[in-house]
């Protein structure tokens, strides 16, 4: 099963963390507030500010005594186990500190920023012990090892190093792998210190054995850039990794093949996976997003044939129902005496059965927006008779012409609104300015009239602006579904083509939210 969790007035989630003994989860947001949510039923807690600015990482010491912190800023704070403040420091310049990780023995700790270096502190004194140097652009990422004197590091340069941080300069350069062709951003060491994964923009995941220093695979299967990963606590073989789509992918690098993922969750969020964490017994996985929206993800319930294929046999999962033979991807935890979670809002979907990995149908998320047009009431009806009678999903696709951008929107924000309110899958063919549609008969059949309405009025708007109608089409020209939101305020000719779109809410509310790092 899988819980979804969203504060109100919630920013994207840009860091989590388990609590020490995993009873409570920690995120920070854009906004550099921190959130408790409770690790059992999942409820709203706390929020407090933290930052001053938005966070990018967070890191718990060995020994549970001590967490830190960093945000856009550069500034890296101490925190006790009660979420007390207890130190600040600046550091990097100012720069953006992305990434923070203590020493086996706590007594120092590394980060890494926009300023292109790495750096190791005395975690006592609160000063910078050394910078290491040596990388050519940002650098994205820092891992201590977790018995050794290791540090290693990703880059904007497309570059992994090793660092031994008793040295200072670049002469502390171990070992620098060239696996990559984009930016660098995340490393990650597995438990039994012999194994780093490193994760780039070129949608491929590494693991290089330091032993021999040689890449032992190359994983292929994310889509987009790989944004986040977190090996599984317990089993050695086993991690997971988010994608800048949303994606969420498990991965088992035993014997027996792992060149490709043993499961894959699609539309597990809809943008960009920023971090994630499994609870410390295993059982759950933690994933923050962009869309504003912390999930819970669990294995399926003992008995259960559904969710993704070969989940079971790495000792992870996701989607499960509660024995109505459907996968879920998004269902309630325990609730309070009023039937709601205090401080979120929940949104709950069924899936069509699964079965192969690849094949899993976009969830059609419910809007709870009272001020949905007689359109979208009509159109839902009848895509849910035509359902009725015909569930087969087919693919077909729509010509858009020089209305590409109008249909993608700003930051992909039309096309997923679409996919969530309507239940299919589509994505723009840009050589060929195609529309393509994935789901059944009806929906495709509302997909299309929702689209050609929306073309059809951007056309003639703009005509209305050509011969000299008014001001309004000029604000499309530049910022194309961008603006369209507001283009009655763009001057007397434009139209209000709002209506137009589906029917938005708050659960939807992260689509129109800021971009991440």
């Amino acid at each position: 099963m899988a819980h979804v969790t969203r504060a109100k007035n919630s920013n994207p989630i840009m860091a989590l963390s388990w609590t020490p003994g995993g009873r409570r989860l920690l995120t920070g947001n854009q906004e550099g507030e921190f959130t408790l949510w409770d690790g059992t039923d999942f409820s709203f807690e706390l929020i407090m500010s933290a930052h001053d600015v938005s966070f990018r990482c967070m890191e718990w010491s060995h020994n549970s005594n001590y967490l830190l912190t960093a945000d856009a800023g550069g500034n890296i704070k101490y925190w006790s186990p009660s979420i007390a403040p207890v130190r600040s420091l600046d550091s990097h310049g100012g720069q953006p500190v992305h990434g923070l990780s203590f020493s086996p023995s706590d007594t120092r700790f590394v980060s890494c920023g926009d300023d292109s270096t790495v750096r190791v502190w005395d975690w006592a004194r609160g000063e910078e012990e050394r910078s290491l140097e040596g990388h050519l652009w940002d650098v994205k990422c820092c891992e201590w090892h977790p018995r050794s004197s290791v540090i290693a590091s990703g880059s904007k340069d497309h570059l992994a190093k090793l660092w031994d941080p008793r040295i200072g300069g670049t002469s502390s350069q171990l070992a620098t792998l060239y696996g990559h062709k984009n930016t660098v951003t995340k490393v990650s060491w597995n438990n039994n210190g012999n194994w780093l994964l490193t994760a780039s923009r070129d949608q491929l995941i590494k693991l290089y054995d330091i032993r021999t220093m040689k890449e032992m695979a190359s994983l292929r299967g994310h889509h987009k850039e790989v944004t986040s990963m977190a090996w599984h606590p317990l089993y050695e073989t086993v991690f997971a990794s988010g994608g800048m789509d949303g994606t969420l992918l498990y991965w088992n690098v035993g014997p027996g093949g792992y060149e490709t993922p043993a499961a894959r969750v699609p539309f597990a969020h809809d943008m960009a996976v920023w971090d994630m964490e499994w609870h410390p017994s295993g059982s759950v996985l933690a994933t923050g997003s962009n869309d504003r929206q912390t999930k819970f993800w669990a294995r399926n319930r003992p008995g259960s044939t559904s969710g993704p294929a070969g989940v079971d046999d790495v000792g992870v999962g996701s989607g499960s129902s509660s024995g109505n033979g459907k996968g879920s991807n998004v269902i309630t935890g325990n609730h309070g005496s009023d039937g709601k979670l205090t401080g979120i809002e929940e949104k709950s979907t069924v899936v069509s059965p699964i079965a192969p990995i690849t094949s899993v149908t976009p969830p059609s998320l419910p809007f709870d927006d009272d001020d949905d047009d007689e359109d979208d009431e009509s159109s839902t009806n009848s895509s849910s008779s035509d359902d009725s009678e015909d569930g087969e999903v087919r693919s077909d696709e729509m010509e858009l012409g020089n209305h590409v951008g109008i249909v993608i929107g700003r930051r992909g924000a039309t096309i997923i609104s679409m996919q969530r309110a309507t239940g299919t899958k589509m994505r723009v063919d840009q050589v060929r300015r195609v529309l393509l549609i994935e789901g059944t008969k009806g929906r495709i059949a509302t997909v299309k009239r929702r689209v050609g309405a929306l073309l059809e009025r951007v056309s003639s708007d703009f005509e209305q602006s050509r011969s000299g109608g008014g001001g309004g089409g000029e604000g499309m020209g530049h910022g194309g579904i961008g603006t369209m939101m507001s283009m009655s305020s763009g001057g007397s000719g434009g139209t209000d083509t709002s209506k137009l779109l589906l029917p938005t809410s708050t659960g939807a509310a992260g689509v129109y939210g800021p971009a991440g790092v």
